[in-house]
């Protein structure tokens, strides 16, 4: 595990067909939620030319960023309560999207 800036860990893996990336950004629309900001156009550049195998844990409206990627989506019940928001019981759907 690399705990370093998302892009620099991206970019030292990226074209490597032997790894695989594991990738759960600030979701598309929440980004103000986060205490780090990513520079999302950045990264999905990189990712849509990994040669490495990618998995990237999204809400659905991120398929825009990922188009022709592979995708399982899994519908939960929130089990967030804190801060200013309380999802606590709420359906949501989260997506993997895969380039494999």
């Amino acid at each position: 595990m690399l705990h370093e800036d998302a892009l620099v860990a991206i970019q030292r893996v990226y074209r490597d067909p032997e790894s695989l990336i594991y990738c759960d950004p600030p979701y598309v629309g929440h980004e103000t939620e986060y205490r780090y900001r990513i520079d999302y156009p950045a990264m999905v550049e990189l990712l849509n030319s990994a040669s490495a195998k990618v998995v990237v844990s999204e809400y659905p409206q991120a398929a825009e960023f990922y188009r022709h990627w592979n995708r399982i989506d899994r519908t939960t019940a929130s089990r967030a309560g804190t801060g200013r928001h309380n999802y606590r019981g709420k359906k949501k759907t989260e997506v993997l999207f895969t380039n494999f």
